[in-house]
């Protein structure tokens, strides 16, 4: 029996049913969407992501929102990837997108007032806070996010 070491672990099974599916047809948006939540299940799951596999996931998550602007779960991992890279500005603009189409998603918009305030917008960031926090008082990233603005 051989020993996976962690770079050597075995392939996710959809992933590779998602890219096969692309090799024979890469315009096949609904492999795109397979490879894209995979991908992103696995690296939200991976203390420090390949890099390959964030590079493959945007991509993929460009590709998408390329032919469907509005791909509500498009628009939310971008948002997801581009925050956790710190990539603030990005964030901005897919959570904006995003919560046009999911209002309250109260998770979201704390992550984008917080995004916001990175990007030197404190005053709006503020703004959104105090209505997340006269919505649900308690809730902890409203806080944290409040610190920051």
């Amino acid at each position: 029996t051989k020993v996976m070491l962690p770079q050597e672990s075995a392939e996710d099974p959809t992933i590779a049913v998602a890219r096969k599916a692309l090799e024979e047809d890469s315009h096949n948006i609904e492999a795109r969407r397979s490879l894209a939540a995979s991908l992103f299940a696995k690296i939200s799951g991976d203390r420090q992501p390949a890099r390959e596999d964030v590079l493959e996931l945007i991509d993929a998550l460009s590709f998408i929102l390329n032919k469907e602007p509005a791909d509500v779960p498009a628009l939310l991992m971008m948002g997801e990837i581009s925050f956790a890279n710190q990539i603030y500005e990005k964030a901005v603009f897919y959570y904006e997108r995003y919560l046009t189409r999911e209002p309250k998603d109260i998770s979201i918009r704390s992550k984008w007032a917080g995004s916001l305030a990175y990007v030197g917008k404190q005053q709006k960031a503020v703004v959104e806070l105090k209505k997340i926090l006269a919505e649900k008082p308690e809730y902890f990233p409203a806080k944290v996010y409040s610190a920051v603005a």
